[in-house]
């Protein structure tokens, strides 16, 4: 993973301020003077990723019922969406 430009956690902090100030406390904790979360954290958060791409049926582990290009249909919560070729992202009711 790159590393973020000089300055960028300066500017996302100022912004937080801004936007968003209750944000501040937790992002500097979870964060501390680095760019990134503690690993542990990371590990967290892709582990509900993958959980929740496999019960979507998407992403690197999902079978490819469609040819490469051509989106497919995947039910998720009771909802219909259409899932897009890889790189691209799908919201519900956007699908057309």
């Amino acid at each position: 993973m790159p590393r973020p430009r000089p300055g960028a956690r300066e500017w996302c902090l100022a912004w937080l301020a801004e936007h968003h100030p209750a944000l501040v406390g937790p992002y500097r904790r979870r964060y501390g003077d680095g760019a990134y979360a503690a690993r542990s954290y990371q590990e967290r958060i892709a582990a509900q990723v993958r959980e929740l791409a496999e019960r979507a049926g998407i992403g690197a582990g999902a079978p490819r019922s469609a040819p490469r290009g051509i989106g497919r249909a995947a039910a998720v919560g009771g909802q219909h969406l259409v899932v897009p070729p890889r790189g691209q992202l799908a919201l519900p009711g956007m699908d057309g």
